[in-house]
């Protein structure tokens, strides 16, 4: 896998899927959105590719940014939450009821289970 660092966070390509981890105290809009799929679609070239927001860190972000972020993207099918924090679970359904009809979406408490889960998706 590879690390690539920016100011908003940690970005972790893997195969076919990038694993974001947000900077604590981060206010994440669209424009950070948009660079993260700009940054994934320059790895995969047209190919399918999903999502999975590790969160280790508290940081900020407008639920509704998914909604215009990924109305443009087409590649991404899956989007995978990690977090064993209740206030970060919570957040978690609300943003599966927002993005569901979308792609694929789901929450684990384990990282390994997370990109698991995102390989049987893709």
């Amino acid at each position: 896998m590879k690390i690539e660092e920016h100011d908003f966070g940690k970005l972790i390509v893997g195969d076919r899927f990038v694993i974001g981890e947000m900077k604590e105290g981060s206010d994440i809009h669209l424009d950070t959105v948009t660079r993260i799929i700009d940054i994934a679609n320059s790895h995969f070239k047209g190919e399918r590719w999903a999502y999975i927001s590790n969160r280790i860190h508290s940081y900020s972000l407008q639920s509704l940014v998914y909604r215009q972020a990924f109305e443009f993207e087409k590649n991404m099918v899956a989007f995978a939450v990690v977090t064993n924090q209740d206030p970060k679970l919570v957040m978690a359904e609300m943003e599966k009821k927002i993005v569901e009809e979308r792609f694929n979406f789901s929450y684990f408490g384990e990282l390994d289970r997370a990109i698991t889960w995102i390989k049987s998706v893709i």
